[in-house]
């Protein structure tokens, strides 16, 4: 659609704060790219981990306590960043479906949309789950801790371990297709 907004003719588009008719607006688009880098950062520790981790019987590796304590903290924050973003896109609506796109991309569209947000709500709550069935405390980048369980409950961090890592490759599913349908939207269509 046509440019929303814009001074007398000069073709400057107004800043949109919220989202107009035929696009996002300036808070949806940095709120999808602060959760985009969030997320990059989370499988970047997670890597990180899993390399800090490799010591086997020797133990974990130098650095793990660093890399866990950032996963979880961005994990908390991207939590929060998560319910903001829904709390936004219900106040400010969403901006209409781009013309001449056929029904059966705009189910695919929604049903990636659904899955994202739920991955989003899942992955940091089941990480969560994992890490006060270990009884370890939660810290936020230093500022408070969330105390563990009194004692270790293995079954809950048993079942937050594996939800996570089930939940981390549905996200891997979600933000393929997602990729996929603005590389055809953007560049071949």
């Amino acid at each position: 659609g046509a440019p929303r907004g814009g001074g007398g003719g000069t073709g400057a588009r107004a800043i949109a704060w919220r989202n107009p008719s035929e696009r996002y607006g300036v808070i949806a688009k940095a709120l999808h790219w602060a959760v985009a880098f969030l997320v990059a950062v989370q499988f970047a520790t997670a890597a990180l981990m899993a390399g800090a981790c490799e010591g086997g019987a020797r133990g974990p590796g130098p650095g793990e306590g660093l890399f866990l304590g950032t996963h979880r903290s961005v994990g908390l924050l991207l939590l929060a960043l998560t319910a903001v973003r829904a709390l936004w896109r219900w106040a400010a609506g969403l901006p209409h479906w781009a013309p001449g796109l056929p029904p059966w991309e705009r189910e695919l569209s929604r049903a990636t949309d659904w899955a994202l947000y739920r991955v989003l709500w899942l992955l940091p709550l089941s990480g969560l789950l994992q890490a006060l069935g270990e009884g370890a405390e939660v810290g936020f980048f230093g500022l408070w801790e969330l105390p563990g369980l009194a004692g270790a409950e293995p079954v809950l961090s048993r079942v937050g371990g594996v939800g996570h890592r089930l939940v981390a490759w549905a996200l891997v599913a979600a933000v393929t297709v997602h990729l996929g349908l603005v590389v055809k939207h953007q560049w071949v269509d």
